[in-house]
């Protein structure tokens, strides 16, 4: 097995944020795998990799994520945000993608993550592998309304936009 190579994943996404990190520092991005991408998954896993593969309503479901900054080797390494690129356009002269901007990402959209996959040592001497989300196509936006939250969620965040401040800290 290579030390590093990249695997592609094909479903729907959710969740995807590919220029924001979430409170840990990690951008991230949920995928709903189709058969072909989740044996894949299951191979990866049989290899170490940690990611959980859950399940909902709408199938098997994993999230990947990549972290904004990490150590290795003694050494703080910075990460850019997720390369983002537009898989309902034709491909550029040299091949790629081109990239997509300023949209926020509905869920439901077809796309397909690009994880690189990385080797590394276990506490007890073995190896496994990890994913690192490195880049996603979206093949078929659905664009992201601030309408698509539940009435449930709608009533949860005007309570809390109504209390004093000094009530909730």
């Amino acid at each position: 097995m290579a030390r590093t190579y990249n695997e592609y994943i094909k479903g729907k996404l959710s969740w995807v944020r590919p220029d924001k990190p979430d409170p840990w520092g990690n951008y991230k991005a949920t995928i709903h795998p189709d058969a072909e991408s989740l044996e894949k998954i299951r191979e990866l896993a049989a290899k170490g990799m940690k990611n959980k593969i859950g399940k909902d309503e709408d199938g098997y479901v994993v999230t990947f994520r990549r972290p904004t900054q990490k150590m290795m080797k003694g050494k703080v390494v910075a990460f850019t945000p997720v390369e983002l690129l537009d898989g309902t356009q034709p491909k550029l002269a040299d091949g790629s993608f081109p990239p997509l901007r300023d949209v926020a990402i509905g869920n439901g959209s077809d796309g397909v993550i690009k994880l690189q996959i990385y080797e590394h040592g276990t506490p007890s001497g073995g190896k496994a592998v990890a994913a690192r989300l490195e880049a996603i196509r979206i093949d078929n936006l659905i664009p992201f309304k601030k309408t698509d939250i539940s009435d449930f969620e709608a009533r949860q965040i005007g309570e809390l936009a109504d209390q004093d401040r000094e009530q909730l800290f």
